[in-house]
């Protein structure tokens, strides 16, 4: 049984690594490397320096909103927990960060792992919302030449419905009321109310979508480090196409899956690889480097003293707990 559980969890490790490989192959297989160099020096200064900045703003903001989803008042401990699982993230294999995150408010705030588990579940339905009302406004727009118009309407609407969404679960059928996933979103918004009163929901809503508005730029200003014009929709492939990237298995840091995700908008958009192929490298690294050494500056110590696979155990069993009805600390 040992032997089983040691050969599993070397296979967890390995095969992400391969995965990873296997997409850089499939993306770099026909650029020349010297072009890949040449093509590294070619970034813009200016949107070189914005993109990193917003790279830096974007776990700032994101561990704001999740301060509101676990209940403290110590933003800066969630903040920092967030730059500190970006660090386990791109340095430790299997996807430690949220088992870091969630270790971390429980040890600094006593956040128990029950909590954590279903912020993490809540941030995910969230993120996956706004980024389908993102997806279906701007199908609208490609399907109709006066979609343009009606975008924007659908755009401006999409907080008003966020809203009309926080207040709609307790008006559906019990079959429907009680599934997993609004039963989490009522005992968030209801947590979020108790702590906060109705402004508590209302910051969580205008959090999300100011996160939002900054991934979007965040892709803009990336591509417009190499590409003299992006078109809007560019922005929008580019987003969800790294979006769902991170959830394929792969080596520490998103690399191979993250890169191939870059690509396949720039072909989207029309543009050869091999005329852009420092692009993906480029606009990955100024992330990930960034975000890594400030993860590391505020706790390099605790990244690397802790067993993050109990952590990550005692997660996945709130999680379950969680989803089945049952409790965990």
């Amino acid at each position: 049984m040992e032997d089983m559980n040691r050969r599993a969890r070397m296979l967890g490790v390995l095969l992400p690594v391969a995965v990873s490989a296997g997409l850089l192959l499939i993306v770099y297989r026909r650029v020349d490397p010297g072009a890949l160099v040449t093509g590294l020096g070619q970034a813009d200064p200016a949107w070189t320096v914005l993109y990193v900045l917003l790279s830096f703003v974007e776990p700032v903001l994101r561990g704001l909103r999740w301060s509101l989803l676990i209940g403290t008042r110590s933003p800066g401990t969630a903040i920092r927990g967030l730059f500190i699982s970006k660090a386990g993230n791109n340095l430790l294999p299997l996807r430690m960060g949220d088992a870091v995150r969630a270790q971390f408010v429980r040890d600094r705030a006593g956040i128990p792992y029950s909590r954590s588990a279903a912020s993490i579940l809540a941030e995910s339905i969230l993120d996956l919302v706004l980024l389908g009302a993102i997806v279906l406004v701007f199908g609208v727009f490609l399907a109709s030449r006066r979609g343009m118009v009606l975008a924007a309407v659908l755009l401006a609407a999409i907080p008003a419905l966020a809203l009309l969404a926080m207040k709609l679960p307790g008006r559906l059928p019990a079959r429907i009321r009680h599934s997993a996933p609004l039963v989490l979103f009522e005992r968030i918004s209801g947590h979020l109310k108790t702590m906060y009163g109705e402004n508590g929901r209302n910051a969580l809503l205008a959090s999300t979508l100011a996160l939002w508005a900054l991934t979007l730029s965040t892709s803009y200003c990336g591509l417009r480090m190499f590409l003299p014009s992006v078109p809007f929709l560019g922005v929008i492939a580019t987003t969800v196409f790294v979006y769902f990237s991170v959830l394929i298995p792969s080596a520490p840091g998103f690399i191979g899956t993250y890169h191939a995700a870059v690509a396949g908008s720039l072909a989207l958009m029309g543009h050869d690889l091999r005329d852009y192929a420092a692009a993906p490298i480029a606009i990955h690294l100024l992330q990930f480097i960034p975000q890594t050494l400030a993860g590391l500056a505020l706790g390099a110590g605790y990244l690397f003293s802790n067993d993050w696979g109990r952590a990550w155990e005692g997660l996945k069993a709130a999680r379950a707990g969680l989803l089945g009805g049952g409790r965990s600390t």
